[in-house]
């Protein structure tokens, strides 16, 4: 009876050992298989993809904008797109409006609110002091927004929401046909190099996209509602599965 049980008790542990080993043979060759299969990706594809990654998350189906016909080309569906959200209606003004986010108008304005209040002068305790004697509800907010975005993130506080609106224009402009292919692969490099070298990862990025949405709607209509679906959407399609600093080639055969 003694030998049985022992029996039993080592059936037992070598069946645990096995299942754990094909656990850890499963495991790892999947593993394995996504390094190989990534490794395998052509250069070029993977810049394209890091670009998509740090850009599309904002894009917003022709269908929504009520404008796609099956008796139109789509590039004239997105040159109406153009033209409807941005009133761009040729390559010249599509060549204004993308340099104007490249070059972070948006956080310009920004750093301009930050120097009028001299706000970057200011301890913690100062601005909550100040903040304590505001009595507008509005300007009290407004004011405690921009001081800890620009304390987090300093000049480049909504520079991510700039460098991700231009990636997504630059994508509508060359589905439009203002861009050719090369035009196109040269501004991809150019925005996704600079969103390299303006922030850390990805974390300092989806942070500075963020802010940009409430510096600019903080007071619009419904903003809580809206603020919550574009949060939806952002966490849903912001993918962090690229390492942040991707040497980038938008050239490789």
């Amino acid at each position: 009876m003694k030998l049985i049980k022992k029996l039993f008790y080592i059936f037992i542990l070598f069946f645990i050992i096995f299942i754990l080993y094909l656990f850890y043979r499963n495991t790892y060759l999947t593993n394995k298989v996504q390094i190989n299969n990534t490794s395998q990706i052509p250069e070029k594809n993977l810049s394209e993809k890091w670009f998509q990654n740090t850009c599309f998350f904002l894009k917003q189906d022709i269908k929504n904008i009520d404008i796609s016909n099956e008796e139109t080309e789509i590039s004239d569906n997105f040159k109406i797109l153009l033209l409807k959200k941005y009133n761009i209606h040729d390559k010249i003004g599509a060549n204004i409006l993308l340099n104007n986010f490249i070059n972070g108008k948006n956080n310009n304005t920004f750093l301009e609110e930050v120097n009028y209040f001299q706000l970057f002068k200011l301890s913690n305790e100062e601005i909550d002091n100040i903040l304590d004697n505001i009595e507008d509800k509005e300007i009290k907010l407004y004011l405690d927004i921009i001081y800890y975005t620009y304390k987090d993130l300093k000049d480049i506080s909504i520079l991510g929401w700039d460098l991700a609106n231009a990636g997504i224009i630059l994508e509508y402009c060359f589905l439009s046909e203002y861009y050719s292919k090369s035009e196109y692969l040269e501004k991809c490099y150019y925005i996704s190099n600079k969103i390299q070298n303006n922030f850390n990862g990805y974390d300092d990025y989806y942070n500075s996209i963020v802010s940009g949405y409430i510096f600019l709607n903080l007071f619009e209509d419904n903003f809580e509602k809206n603020f919550n679906e574009f949060k939806i959407k952002l966490d849903q399609n912001f993918k962090k599965d690229l390492e942040w600093k991707l040497n980038l080639n938008f050239y490789s055969n």
